[in-house]
């Protein structure tokens, strides 16, 4: 029998540097239709070290690029061996920790995709900012393109309250290049800064 879906981990390390959230699912793309089963997906924490790490280098620029990829990679890592309970992987989606990004300008993610790959022989999909500047966009936020995939032939919009807040206006008769999107400003960073 020929697999429809393809099994797929992604990762997201958001701007409130809290943890990795892991989801694994089966997922196909055909005609600009989605189809997905979510298999499994969890939160991981960071440890302190590692919370301290990331701050650091946004807000005082300590380390190396070279050294927080590595050390993101590894804890990565660490934490995909935790949560998967199988080895049918076709493929990972990583999109890493942003360290630095400013709209149509550019964008830095940390996490090691190669780490990541060697271990698990799997192709790794990542910098998606970067890929979404090089093609004309502002690198974030990336929802608007999932809230169409999820919600097209319907007037609907949509707030993603992460670390920073986005919002997306899709309408029922709109193309996928009529998708509105943009970032409304912090979310959940200042509230865990806070809290």
């Amino acid at each position: 029998m020929k697999k429809k879906l393809f099994t797929s981990l992604g990762l997201m390390s958001g701007t409130s540097m809290d943890g990795l959230d892991c989801c694994l699912a089966d997922l196909t793309i055909k005609k600009s239709k989605l189809k997905f089963h979510i298999i499994d997906s969890s939160t991981f924490p960071y440890d302190g070290e590692t919370k301290k790490i990331i701050f650091d280098a946004i807000f005082h620029k300590k380390y190396s690029y070279d050294y927080l990829n590595n050390y993101l990679g590894n804890v990565f890592l660490k934490i995909i061996d935790k949560f998967l309970k199988t080895e049918n992987l076709d493929l990972i989606s990583n999109h890493g920790q942003t360290i630095s990004h400013l709209d149509k300008q550019y964008s830095i993610q940390i996490s090691s995709p190669e780490i990541i790959n060697k271990n698990f022989k799997v192709p790794v999909v990542y910098d998606f900012r970067k890929d979404d500047i090089r093609n004309g966009g502002n690198g974030a936020p990336l929802m608007p393109l999932l809230d169409w995939y999820l919600f097209q032939n319907s007037n609907v919009i949509t707030i993603n309250i992460g670390g920073i807040s986005n919002v997306s206006v899709i309408m029922e008769d709109g193309s996928r290049n009529s998708i509105i999107g943009f970032d409304t400003g912090p979310g959940m960073c200042l509230i865990d800064l806070y809290v």
